[in-house]
């Protein structure tokens, strides 16, 4: 991950700042120049839109490599969870604000749709690592990953975390998760007419 300017990561705070009482799409360069003491043509020189700030926060804040579904582990013991999915979790916390208003009212809604994506892909590869046929992991993946993003919204919006340690979300997210690949392999292990295999 490369380095940011004083000035980028200005501009950054401004926007984040912004959106916390109107939408993104509604906040002007000319704007967030102002308020930083910059001129137009000096935002310009680092984004190309107020999009393109909002994008950049986002793409900086979802893992690209972290989550690695061949260690996933959500069939095995709390101890064995990957360094990676503890990784993710961590990466909302420490930037529980800024994804709260990226997630939020006047964030931008492809924010949560590309996390869940993300997430979606490794459950995906979970349930095919484990036997699942396409239609199962797509069904599987869809399930899980959408609980597993709104949970972790839930709970570094409004500073949750703050009531509940990161070590105890961390092992009941991997419960839940467990316990839902669990009821899911029992399904299809007890249906024996041949649809689900």
């Amino acid at each position: 991950m490369r380095e940011y300017s004083e000035t980028e990561l200005k501009i950054r705070d401004c926007v984040i700042q912004q959106m916390k009482t109107k939408p993104f799409y509604k906040i002007k360069a000319k704007s967030v120049a102002d308020q930083i003491g910059i001129g137009r043509s000096t935002f310009y020189a680092y984004y190309d839109s107020i999009f393109d700030v909002v994008q950049q926060i986002e793409d900086n804040l979802i893992p690209n490599n972290e989550l690695d579904p061949k260690r996933a582990s959500f069939d095995t013991p709390y101890s064995e969870l990957s360094q990676g999915v503890q990784n993710f979790i961590n990466v909302f916390v420490e930037n529980a604000e800024v994804i709260s208003v990226l997630s939020g009212p006047n964030g931008d809604a492809r924010f949560t749709s590309k996390l869940t994506l993300r997430v979606k892909k490794l459950f995906y590869e979970f349930g095919k690592s484990k036997g699942f046929n396409d239609v199962d992991s797509k069904i599987f993946s869809e399930f899980a990953s959408s609980g597993y993003i709104s949970s972790l919204l839930a709970y570094v919006r409004e500073e949750n975390f703050k009531q509940m340690p990161v070590e105890r979300f961390i092992i009941l997210q991997h419960h839940l998760q467990f316990k839902s690949f669990q009821l899911y392999k029992a399904f299809l292990d007890s249906t024996d007419d041949g649809l689900f295999k």
